[in-house]
């Protein structure tokens, strides 16, 4: 098999390797194969993985491996930071010291996902001994279905009644079963760009450029500059790239602007192609650098009004100003209805949330430090309050403090969390919410933040943060600060297997509107992530494919302060230990302000904040 195989391929220049198999054990067999392919092409270097001490290998292979595996092995150590039964089998010896490393396998592309691949690409580069890596796989292995509504969905095992099967496992790819690229692969390719930027005094506007290309120059490239105050363009230019060898870097100065005004300024490095190739057009984006800009802060006159009132009716407390009201139900100290201008602006919410819908990679991971993450400790907590406090402020503003404990079904543990609210005359609100764990916890939590209601309608979503994709902890890298502009059903991604989706992250601020304009703007204190959707977490819980979702009218809109990372579990590593969101005390705010559009979003946050 070996012999008709090099003999087939051989004179392809596309084949830089033989590889002896996968996942097949190691024996006599697997020697009498290298000797095979090297007795008919010396030319080329062998592959195997199962050979852990490689004895008849030219490269050592692996799969999987942690990076704290890896930064062991190139330091020419044995790794010591993973246990034997995760990552090393065989002790090392002078001959992985002296061949190139290799991941035949690092990241597994399963849902949303995979996370922390640049941490995998800094080590690549640091070290010319470690060659690189491959991600499983190229693309979702679903068959297209039709329901009876016409919907398009994706079958995987077990759809078919047969028996045994791999469920979703099939469905592990960076594009998705209809060719389209995932989120997975735009951050792959961010990460493995070929071209970096790097701010050398940023002030003078000086930066490294650095070639990553192993053999190429960058004379098949364009350059230009950007820079954007608040999402709008205030000054551009080309750029002259200098000679830069493969592997090789140089400085250059981009003529920056003395001044910049707004709130969020950034320079933007963009690298793109020159003249059209057989693989893209010109104009093709290869690689780009981002770079917030000092600036001076706008900023607007708040509003000013008559003092609030407060008024108990029947079993709820009514807090009025002019042209806006709140209810909070006393028996829970909930809000259940917000109106502003005549309209809904919230019909519940917002309430501290633990649970997301679990990804794939959430389903896998170490069951032992994040408990599963089941129902009953995240999505069926109950909020029982434990005090109500309402005080009028000399400003005319309103303060109330909540104090709560979050239970879970059936279990030893809880949160104390508060929430304490501040209304102004003018309708705006600051809600500093926090807690803290009573109890025995999972170690590691799936987020930490606020869910609230927005009535049907607010389906317009314009937002300055990372963009225009989702991001998460740990998958953020091709994502860029700029003003971005969706709908609420654009921000969700289909996966094949529901699961949770299109969060945005490093947000300075969020409307949701509707076709007037009006609506709901959300500021963080300096940032939050947000997602929003027709449907709960639950419904994409408990869903197994996009069709079983039921559109809902209304919209959940989530304000997380934290999300854990995402990982690669489904095969490879939970996320990094900095990605990960422990059990821990908590303490985070935001900004909820009717909106009209009236005001400039930018300099109404830079006023709420300063």
């Amino acid at each position: 098999r070996m012999q008709r195989m090099v003999a087939r391929d051989r004179n392809h220049p596309s084949i830089i390797m033989w590889s002896l198999g996968n996942e097949s054990g190691f024996g006599c067999n697997h020697f009498k194969m290298s000797e095979a392919a090297r007795a008919m092409d010396p030319s080329r270097p062998i592959h195997y993985e199962g050979d852990y001490e490689v004895q008849t290998a030219d490269v050592y292979s692996r799969m999987y491996s942690h990076i704290y595996f890896i930064q062991d092995l190139m330091a020419g150590a044995a790794p010591a930071r993973v246990s034997a039964a995760d990552d090393w089998k065989v002790p090392l010896n002078l001959r992985h010291k002296e061949i190139p490393f290799i991941l035949c396998e690092f990241a597994h592309a399963m849902g949303n996902g995979p996370g922390g691949l640049r941490e995998y690409w800094d080590l690549v580069y640091k070290h010319p001994s470690f060659m690189g890596g491959f991600i499983w796989e190229w693309i979702d292995q679903g068959l297209a279905m039709k329901s009876k509504d016409g919907k398009t969905w994706y079958a995987y095992g077990g759809d078919f009644g047969e028996y045994p099967h791999d469920g979703d496992f099939i469905c592990d790819g960076l594009i998705f079963p209809d060719r389209t690229p995932s989120p997975g692969l735009t951050e792959y390719k961010k990460v493995i760009e070929p071209v970096r930027a790097e701010a050398v005094d940023l002030e003078k506007g000086i930066f490294r450029i650095t070639n990553l290309y192993d053999f190429a120059g960058l004379n098949h490239l364009s350059s230009a500059w950007q820079v954007k105050s608040d999402g709008r363009l205030v000054a551009e230019g080309a750029l002259s790239i200098p000679k830069i060898p493969a592997r090789e870097s140089a400085e250059i100065k981009v003529p920056l602007p003395k001044e910049v005004t707004g709130q969020n300024c950034y320079l933007t490095i963009s690298f793109t192609l020159g003249t059209d190739t057989l693989w893209a057009s010109a104009g093709h984006e290869v690689a780009w650098s981002q770079f917030k800009l000092p600036s001076k802060k706008p900023s607007v006159k708040l509003g000013t009004a008559e003092p609030l009132s407060v008024a108990q009716s029947g079993n709820e407390l009514v807090v009025s100003g002019r042209d806006f009201g709140i209810t909070f139900a006393g028996h829970s100290g909930k809000i259940v209805s917000w109106k502003a201008a005549g309209k809904d602006l919230a019909l519940t919410g917002p309430e501290i949330s633990f649970f997301r819908a679990q990804t794939d990679n959430d389903r896998m991971w170490n069951t032992n430090r994040q408990g599963g993450w089941k129902s009953e400790n995240y999505r069926y907590i109950q909020e029982r309050l434990v005090d109500l406090k309402t005080t009028n402020l000399p400003s005319g503003a309103v303060r109330i403090e909540k104090r709560v404990r979050l239970v879970p079904v059936a279990a030893q543990r809880a949160f104390n969390c508060n929430y304490t609210y501040t209304i102004y005359p003018d309708g705006r609100v600051h809600l500093l919410a926090g807690g803290e764990p009573e109890g025995v916890w999972p170690e590691v939590m799936p987020k930490i933040g606020l869910t609230m209601t927005l009535p049907c309608g607010m389906e317009n979503v314009e937002w300055f943060g990372r963009g225009p994709g989702e991001s998460y902890a740990d998958t953020f890298e091709a994502q860029r600060f700029d003003r971005h502009r969706s709908t609420v059903d654009g921000l969700f991604t289909n996966y094949v297997y529901p699961q949770e989706n299109g969060n945005r992250s490093g947000v300075s601020w969020v409307s949701l509107t509707d076709e007037k304009s009006q609506g709901l703007l959300a500021v963080g204190c300096p940032e939050i992530n947000f997602s929003a959707h027709h449907f709960t977490a639950g419904d994409i819980e408990d869903a197994r494919h996009m069709h079983e979702l039921v559109h809902r009218d209304e919209i959940t809109l989530n304000l997380d302060w934290r999300h854990n990372g995402i990982g690669s579990a489904t095969c490879g590593w939970e996320p990094w230990p900095w990605h990960l969101l422990y059990t821990q005390k908590f303490t985070f705010a935001v900004w909820l302000c009717p909106f009209d559009g009236t005001v400039k979003p930018e300099e109404l946050a830079a006023s709420l904040n300063k």
